[in-house]
């Protein structure tokens, strides 16, 4: 094997208070809750636009925010992302649940798509299509406005440590290489790869192939220009891949933390993408996108100080920052322990995303939009207090920052009451519409 060794000078081009991996939405979620609480602070992605699997990966389904029976269940920026995914094009989130929200448009009612795309027996639940481009401006706008710094086209290499803490990290970009000292890390990377590199307890996971893209029919377009209503030409996007589900589908597995396994992925995803163009091939029938990165639904995650599981559904936490139930249907909810963010040692990275302490159906519940933008608030306002209080991770005030969340509408306990003593709500159905 040729071995090629080099000695690098790297310059220290800035510091910040936190630095913030991943511009996905726990990375977004994290950045703009530390921005807001009055912190210096940089948002490295690797592509030139954010949202992540929300938008380059084409999940463009914002799943719901409440329990299944018409309570609200997640709020704070998760919500605020929900309003911001839809303010600049089309959705079908229920009129009901726009009130509750506080968000107002002009947008034509149309019931009829609320509940083709809301197939949760008589129940509209809290959740909408949205049009990727537009979240991702609407994304860029927010961060904008928080003084969130926002460096694209710019990987994360590795991380300068102190001792159990990270005290910078190495990017590179069309500058070259270049150093950021940083106070706190929010690893976002959807890969658990600061974590990871710093030192972290960590596990790996393999992958189905999975490949989401919009296209478009003629009769669509009819059906959008007859209901007035752009929505309806992109009733849902187009899937391909493994389905878990029906076991049906290329069953092959990949793993994401290496970069063979990787390019397999997505030119296995690329293949089933041309061999369903090719068999669709009519003049009646366009795809007009396609993933611009792999969709890994997971690859790495941290254990944390507590790994969440199936056995959890229903307790309660004294340490949680945030509720969710299922987005699968009505199902368990689930409360989310500020331990399962963090590492035993590591002092002074939190992770946000798919990739928090949590295995089996429990980390079905956790890897989505909502709860990735929750766990990326949770995150943000824990590395805020860290730095202010002078505090690793481990020893900040879980119940100020509890107190924090609550304060911009998150949601810390519910009502852990299981489905069969679940009263029915009488708003929050069709027959209200």
């Amino acid at each position: 094997m040729r071995i090629y060794e080099e000695k690098n000078v790297i310059e220290f081009a800035g510091n910040y208070d936190v630095i913030v991996v991943g511009g996905g939405m726990g990375g977004c979620a994290a950045a703009l809750a530390a921005a807001r609480e009055g912190l210096e602070t940089l948002l490295i992605e690797k592509a030139t636009v954010l949202g992540g699997l929300a938008t380059l990966g084409h999940v463009v389904l914002y799943e719901p925010l409440d329990d299944g029976y018409g309570n609200q269940i997640i709020g704070g920026i998760s919500a605020e992302f929900m309003a911001a995914s839809i303010k600049y094009s089309y959705d079908n989130l229920p009129r009901f649940w726009k009130e509750r929200l506080g968000i107002k448009d002009k947008k034509k009612d149309d019931p009829e798509t609320w509940e083709h795309l809301n197939p949760y027996d008589d129940i509209l639940r809290c959740q909408t299509f949205f049009n990727m481009p537009a979240f991702a401006l609407a994304l860029d706008e927010l961060m904008e406005e928080a003084g969130v710094e926002v460096m694209f086209d710019t990987v994360y290499c590795k991380n300068i440590m102190e001792g159990d803490a990270v005290e910078g990290i190495i990017v590179e970009n069309k500058s070259g290489r270049q150093a950021y000292g940083c106070k706190m890390v929010v690893d976002a990377s959807g890969d658990a790869d600061v974590a990871f590199r710093a030192g972290a307890q960590t596990q790996d996971f393999p992958n189905h192939i999975s490949y989401m893209s919009y296209d478009i029919t003629f009769d669509r377009m009819k059906d959008a220009i007859e209901h007035n209503n752009m929505m309806r030409a992109f009733p849902d996007w187009m899937m391909l891949g493994y389905n878990p589900v029906s076991q049906e589908g290329p069953a092959d597995t990949f793993y994401g933390t290496n970069v063979t396994d990787v390019n397999k992925f997505t030119k296995a995803a690329h293949k089933l993408a041309l061999d369903y163009l090719k068999a669709h091939q009519t003049p009646d029938y366009c795809q007009i996108s396609m993933c611009t990165q792999p969709n890994f639904r997971t690859t790495r995650r941290i254990d944390g100080i507590y790994t969440l599981s199936e056995k959890d559904y229903y307790q309660q936490f004294e340490d949680s920052v945030g509720v969710t139930g299922d987005w699968r249907g009505v199902g368990p909810l689930l409360e989310i322990p500020y331990r399962s963010l963090i590492d035993p040692k590591v002092t002074n990275v939190i992770t946000a995303g798919r990739i928090i302490g949590s295995t089996g159906d429990a980390w079905e519940l956790t890897r989505c939009i909502p709860q990735a933008a929750l766990t990326g608030e949770s995150a943000g306002r824990a590395a805020a207090l860290a730095v202010k209080n002078k505090k690793t991770l481990q020893e900040i005030n879980v119940y100020e920052l509890q107190q924090k969340i609550e304060k911009n509408g998150g949601f810390i306990h519910c009502e852990m009451r299981k489905k069969e003593n679940y009263k029915m709500k009488e708003f929050g159905t069709t027959d209200n519409y």
